[in-house]
């Protein structure tokens, strides 16, 4: 059932006044009776359709996912060439719920499994929320356009041509039903019982679905099928080709901001059989780590940022040890890819296909872990990574990111005890993304 059509039904229910019995003798009158319903409850409440119609997530007003691997964002990015889509995992999967099952949401819950090296296993879950949603969902009148009027006349002339398939459809209920409480409401809207008045076209048409779609012929199914086919009047109608553009423009001069939290286990490899003399390993957890991210995005910048706290250990017989990690992310689109402007007159130019231009971003990320147990000589900062990276992103939902990241470890030199970083720069990496 669309949504105006679940809202009238919500709308009816709730009103106030008094329902009447009524018995129609038979399905003309009772269908006459119910045109006058639904054309009543179309004028009564179109304009308080119309206030609460849009809705962000269902029209794509979103925060871009293109931003550093933190908790928000690692779980809709497919990373290819370089790296799998976990990092450090050697293969891997993860799974938004709410978009894998269609679930229109102000966010996301996560779910994801990895192999890792030394046949380790990473399980790990996170959630983001759209902080836009507390802004509550945009108007017509936010989006620079005017909601349709109801036409009272074309909705009447509209439900008049299914006159005939009300009837025929009717018609076979009365002789596929018999009668009973179960069955009194759809024998009521056909006028052959005495029942509540109807609450609208759409939801009739429902009900007489339910009790005979098992017992009608080929050509009874098209009848019934029409009644289906009937949708209530929505008050984006008349602007529905201007709307891709009209949303594009109302999230990306607003301030859109997401918050994510998320964890992970990850577990040492289950050993079997023989027992040698180094202790083997049942399946113990190896690392436990938490972590809170941000990101923001407003035109064409993009800032994202996330901490976290992880307690691991390298193997069985290794201590314990708990870690701090950081991580930023900054982007701009600084030329288009296309012969249309990333800018005109200070604003976006004319998106006919509601789609940003394609674009060259280029961006920075900065990363880093501080050991905080152990030894006091073995706290303190353990890596850093920096990084820099040009995106060529050629829609809403496909990118390629050529970078270059500059990678320091700790390490220790065992003849004198001495530790300092070891600075590596790898000579390419390319990301495919594929941004949701």
């Amino acid at each position: 059932m669309s949504f105006a059509c679940a809202l009238f039904a919500t709308i009816a229910l709730s009103a106030t006044e008094e329902r009447t019995a009524y018995r129609f003798n038979g399905p003309e009158k009772a269908f006459e009776a119910l045109v006058a319903e639904t054309t009543r409850l179309h004028t009564a409440y179109f304009d308080k359709i119309a206030a609460a119609y849009l809705k962000p997530r269902e029209q794509g007003i979103g925060t871009s996912a293109l931003a550093a691997p933190t908790a928000i964002t690692v779980a809709k990015r497919v990373q290819a060439a370089i790296k799998t889509s976990q990092d450090g995992a050697e293969a891997g999967v993860s799974v938004a719920l709410l978009r894998l099952f269609d679930i229109p949401a102000s966010g996301d819950v996560q779910l994801s499994v990895a192999a890792l090296e030394g046949s380790a296993t990473q399980l790990g879950a996170s959630a983001s929320y759209d902080l836009g949603a507390l802004e509550g969902p945009p108007r017509f009148q936010d989006l620079g356009l005017k909601a349709c009027p109801y036409d009272l006349q074309d909705d009447r002339q509209r439900l008049e041509k299914l006159r005939s398939s009300y009837v025929i459809v009717c018609e076979q209920l009365i002789k596929a039903l018999p009668s009973s409480a179960e069955t009194a409401g759809a024998r009521g809207y056909c006028g052959y019982e005495e029942g509540s008045q109807p609450l609208s076209f759409s939801t009739a048409a429902v009900t007489l679905q339910r009790h005979v779609s098992d017992s009608i012929s080929a050509a009874q199914r098209s009848e019934l099928q029409a009644l289906l086919d009937y949708r209530d009047p929505v008050p984006d109608a008349c602007v529905k080709d201007q709307l891709p553009e009209a949303l594009l423009r109302f999230g990306w001069t607003r301030f859109t901001q997401q918050v994510g939290a998320g964890g992970s286990v990850t577990t040492l490899p289950l050993h079997f059989g023989f027992e040698p003399d180094t202790p083997l390993s049942k399946g113990e957890w190896k690392a436990v780590d938490a972590r809170a991210s941000y990101s923001l995005r407003v035109k064409y910048v993009e800032l994202s940022a996330s901490a976290g706290w992880s307690r691991s250990r390298d193997d069985l017989a290794s201590p314990l040890r708990s870690t701090l990690d950081a991580a930023a992310s900054a982007s701009i689109a600084v030329l288009s890819l296309s012969p249309m402007p990333l800018y005109e007159n200070g604003t976006l130019p004319s998106l006919p296909d509601g789609e940003l231009p394609p674009r060259l971003v280029i961006g920075m990320d900065l990363a880093g872990k501080w050991a905080v147990s152990g030894p006091a000589s073995q706290q303190g900062p353990t890596s850093f990574d920096v990084g820099v990276h040009v995106d060529l992103r050629f829609t809403s939902e496909l990118a390629v990111r050529l970078g270059v990241p500059l990678h320091g470890e700790l390490a220790t030199r065992e003849s004198d005890g001495q530790s300092g970083f070891v600075w590596s720069v790898p000579t390419f990496v390319t990301t495919v993304l594929e941004l949701k």
